[in-house]
């Protein structure tokens, strides 16, 4: 934790030489809204589609330069006082633990449009290439995380939930995507738009908390092994996780205190080797994927019912059943 606190502070210091380096006139137009009324290729929406329009986006005036990207984030509703930041991998690194900073575009005199509200801007230090072997030219991958007490957890709790990407500016389709939830870029001096609507977990809103009861309908094991609830109600997913009781064969329950939002999943006690996985859907390689993260709601009592085994296996026994 020590080291990302010491990561994101060298990284506002070295973004901010970065943010002015070609300084152009000062504004000082008051703060506006963005029109909602033309799509970003100038034409009337008839999906009536909130998107900024085409004329009202921020930009630079200059090209990128090289061995950076400029991200721009249109946040609707804003970003609270924690902070903002892109995470992804250290440019002359494998850890990703890279923490670069967003600001609100007024606070940036050389964009022009600075005075749209909601909308703002990180200047990302690339990597040449981080996976040549998967994506050869991939300059940068990474997600938004809000902060939390100055850092972004382990297991990244805080990062966007619902987004999308914007298709203006020098927007080029092959140059950036959307894989597994990260945003990949392909080549740097890029200027890239997004827009973020939502965050898995948000440090700023207050939370409605409820006690769960929570029975699991789970596939027969294909041997004897304790298994646990893990979630974002821990913090850290897996720091403090929840023993479900035997209640009948292959049933379990477990009582947790969450909130609303709040994903949870059920594993093998302390590995992600053996979790429910499903039988029909398939990832890249071909293997079972695991099914999806369950969510917390307004309902306090909740089952999760994985019990039909054309659907549903143990990662570790799906060999053997």
């Amino acid at each position: 934790m020590k080291n990302l606190k010491f990561i994101f502070a060298t990284a506002i210091l070295a973004t901010a030489l970065i943010f002015g380096a070609c300084k152009k006139d000062d504004k000082d137009d008051p703060v506006v809204t963005p029109t909602t009324t033309p799509d970003p290729s100038g034409s009337e929406d008839p999906s009536g589609s909130d998107d900024p329009s085409v004329s009202d986006y921020p930009y630079y005036e200059d090209v990128c330069p090289e061995g950076y990207v400029r991200l721009f984030a249109y946040i609707p509703g804003g970003v609270c006082e924690e902070g903002l930041v892109f995470r992804g991998p250290l440019y002359d690194g494998d850890a990703w633990d890279q923490l670069t900073p967003f600001k609100p575009v007024s606070e940036v005199p050389e964009i022009k449009n600075n005075n749209l509200a909601n909308w703002y801007v990180a200047v990302i230090r690339t990597k040449g290439n981080v996976s040549a072997e998967e994506e050869e030219g991939l300059a940068y991958s990474g997600k938004a995380c809000l902060l939390k007490d100055g850092t972004v957890d382990g297991s990244w709790s805080t990062q966007w939930a619902e987004w999308s990407i914007l298709e203006f500016g020098n927007y080029a389709e092959n140059e950036m995507h959307n894989k597994n939830g990260n945003l990949q870029i392909m080549s740097d001096q890029l200027e890239t738009y997004i827009r973020i609507d939502s965050w898995k977990d948000s440090p700023c809103e207050v939370k409605t908390y409820h006690t769960y009861t929570v029975t699991f309908v789970l596939p027969p094991m294909c041997n004897n092994f304790d298994i646990e609830v893990v979630g974002s109600f821990e913090g850290d997913w897996g720091s403090n996780p929840v023993q479900p009781l035997l209640v009948s064969e292959n049933t379990y329950t477990a009582t947790i205190e969450a909130w609303e939002g709040c994903e949870f999943k059920i594993r093998e006690v302390g590995t992600w080797d053996n979790e429910v996985i499903q039988l029909t859907v398939f990832d890249n390689e071909g293997n079972p994927k695991g099914v999806d993260n369950s969510v917390f709601g307004a309902e306090e009592s909740i089952q999760v019912d994985y019990s039909d085994v054309t659907l549903y296996g143990w990662k570790a026994c799906q060999y053997v059943r």
